[in-house]
């Protein structure tokens, strides 16, 4: 029966209730069938998995279309953006610290907590991004993320650089040596922490020339050049200033070349071009052109007639004269860069210094002047801290004649080596810092920070060697008020000194576990202070090696492998690998029962074979498969897909 044929029926009241019923179920019936067309949506991953309050994350799954909410554990998500069907951009609220359950909410209802829907709170800081994501040593790199405000460094793949804080969010570094081809984890570290290592903060190393060095960094026209440094294979030409020249091609590391015609006095930048491009501009890649001596430095910078004078600098190869103003001087050429020379007699103030070869005379520069004072100079004290009797050494200028030294004021008898050079044995005064000062007929030594000398009671460590060992090994410390040294102190465990004298002792570490601690000598006096200089490293017992971490994430990982090159991937993915430092060590030892166990997870390997262009596999468990894997071991270095059915999960291997 059509619509056309009931509306021509004539029904009494019950009949039309019983169509309103029947055309209510109809309706009501296709509207559950529309709901459950509509799928639920789902939370598969979240990356980054952890941050702070800000954070911008991206939560990967399915159903994702017309999303309507997003919660961080019960807290609204402060936005929240869907791109796709199987994405969704949200930015973290403010919330307790921990891990928290990310849910989202579509018109078909909200998504249902799993692993991959995990959320951790923290208080360091956070890589979301980085640009570029490929490039060469030396290209900065702009790191995007938050809680970036006293970041300390940044870290390439195991090697700390520097790192310039623009904002709280926002970081640049520059990216260190590496091979082309590797691909390194990005993280920056802060008072308080180091970010996690995430798939958005890796670096690819895109192969071409990079320069490390020049030797010389500076001459005439003319003159050959070696440059090191990596991915000089087919290179065509270098760049002077944007003058290309022939190049020799040493080896992938050196190429040599000659610089061209330029001007006198002009430094210009330095490029290895290859079919791959030129090499980045950097610092290590100047070549100044000069035709003649250059001074770069005089030490010490002050002094009277007499003292004896390092000058430093290019060129100086056959120097015939010195000159201190107008006063002559004959010098000493120790190699091309250096000249040591005895200050001439002249009048007080300061003069320009110039050196003299068959090439020309060095140009008058700031790095080229040295003052004459009227009196002596102190320019430091050998050591500058210790007990009343230690033997100082005093250097300096104007000692020639001198009539007294003091010590806070206090006469001492003193030996003159040299106009430079005066023995003295410290007086007895209380402990503290003193003024040690030189008189003579031309004057005073003024008092600075490099004639300060600081007396003391408790013993002062200023090194040990060796730094690292093992139970029983000797250790030699030197340092000032040893004498009298009562136990030294290994990280709180005492062991008993032989005293040799009050600048040395030797001990026996005594039995600690691996890591490092503060060494300390404890006398009548008190114990030394702590400075840095006083640290010792137990190797891991047992032949222990250090170790590296990387984090499996459901479905895929990329990662460098930084353990012993030829590791077998069973082995190393069962946890029973040993590293070169551990080889004799047995494979139930404490050293490997520490390391981690992830063969369950793994189900594949690739790797990219860019000769042959083409992808790799290995598959754990099937080495013994003919054919089934392409390679069955790690390459130092080299970067690898990991497929995992888990994740996350930690994967601690010895490292190289």
């Amino acid at each position: 029966m059509t619509p056309t044929t009931l509306s021509r029926l004539r029904l009494g009241a019950a009949g039309r209730a019983v169509l309103a019923i029947l055309f209510g179920i109809a309706l009501l019936t296709a509207f559950n069938q529309s709901r459950a067309s509509a799928a639920q949506p789902a939370v598969v991953s979240i990356t980054p998995s952890a941050g702070v309050a800000g954070t911008t994350v991206t939560i990967f799954g399915s159903s994702l279309t017309g999303v309507t909410g997003v919660m961080f554990g019960g807290v609204p998500a402060l936005q929240f953006n869907g791109t796709s069907d199987s994405r969704v951009l949200a930015v973290a609220p403010a919330n307790v610290l921990g891990q928290v359950d990310v849910v989202v909410s579509t018109a078909s209802g909200v998504s249902t907590v799993n692993n991959g829907s995990k959320f951790t709170y923290t208080v360091g800081p956070v890589v979301n991004s980085i640009s570029p994501n490929s490039g060469r040593p030396g290209t900065i790199v702009t790191i995007n993320g938050s809680g970036f405000t006293g970041v300390t460094s940044a870290n390439f793949g195991g090697t700390v650089v520097a790192a310039n804080v623009v904002s709280d969010a926002q970081v640049t570094a520059v990216a260190p040596l590496f091979s082309p081809g590797v691909v390194v984890d990005v993280t920056v570290t802060s008072p308080a922490g180091t970010s996690l290592v995430t798939f958005p903060a890796k670096f690819s190393y895109l192969p071409g020339p990079f320069v490390i060095v020049l030797a010389p960094t500076s001459g005439p026209p003319g003159t050959v050049v070696t440059i090191d440094g990596v991915g000089f294979s087919g290179a065509t030409s270098v760049l002077f200033g944007g003058s290309a020249v022939l190049v020799t091609v040493l080896s992938d590391t050196r190429v040599r070349a000659t610089a061209p015609a330029g001007a006198l006095s002009i430094t210009v930048d330095v490029q290895v071009v290859t079919n791959q491009g030129a090499s980045p501009l950097s610092a290590n890649a100047k070549f100044t052109y000069s035709g003649g001596p250059v001074i770069t430095g005089i030490s010490p910078p002050s002094g009277s007639g007499g003292t004896f004078v390092t000058i430093s600098g290019s060129g100086f190869t056959n120097a015939t004269s010195v000159t201190f103003g107008t006063a002559a001087a004959i010098p000493s050429v120790i190699n091309d860069s250096t000249i040591t020379v005895f200050a001439p007699a002249n009048v007080l103030g300061t003069v320009n210094v110039r050196v003299t070869g068959p090439l020309g005379t060095s140009p008058v520069t700031v790095a080229g002047q040295f003052t004459y004072t009227g009196g002596p100079v102190v320019h430091g004290l050998s050591p500058s801290q210790g007990k009343a009797g230690v033997l100082v050494t005093i250097t300096g200028s104007g000692f020639v004649g001198t009539t007294s030294v003091t010590f806070g004021g206090i006469n001492v008898p003193f030996t003159v080596v040299t106009n430079g050079q005066i023995l003295v044995n410290a007086p007895s005064l209380s402990p503290g810092q003193v003024n040690v000062r030189v008189t003579t007929p031309a004057g005073i030594s003024a008092a600075t920070t490099a004639s300060t000398f600081t007396y003391i009671t408790a013993p002062v460590i200023y090194s040990i060697s060796p730094t690292h060992g093992t139970t029983g090994t000797t250790v030699t410390i030197t340092g000032a008020g040893l004498t009298g040294a009562t136990s030294v102190s290994f990280g709180g465990t005492l062991a008993t000194p032989t005293v040799v004298g009050d600048a040395r002792i030797i001990v026996t570490a005594p039995a600690r576990g691996p890591g490092t601690v503060n060494v300390a000598v404890n006398g009548t006096g008190g114990a030394s202070a702590v400075t840095g200089a006083e640290l010792f490293t137990y190797d891991g017992a047992g032949g222990g090696g250090p170790t590296v971490t990387y984090t499996l994430n459901f479905r895929w990982s990329l990662l460098v492998w930084l353990g012993d090159d030829g590791a077998n991937i069973d082995a190393a993915l069962k946890g029973q690998l040993a590293s070169s430092s551990v080889a004799a060590a047995s494979v139930n030892g404490p050293e490997i029962q520490a390391l981690t166990n992830v063969y369950s997870y793994v189900t594949a390997l690739f790797r990219w074979h860019a000769v042959a262009q083409k992808w790799e596999a290995s598959f754990p468990g099937s080495s013994s498969i003919p054919g089934a894997n392409d390679f069955n071991t790690f390459t130092f270095g080299r970067a690898y897909w990991i497929a995992s059915s888990s994740g996350p999960v930690d994967w601690t291997v010895p490292a190289k």
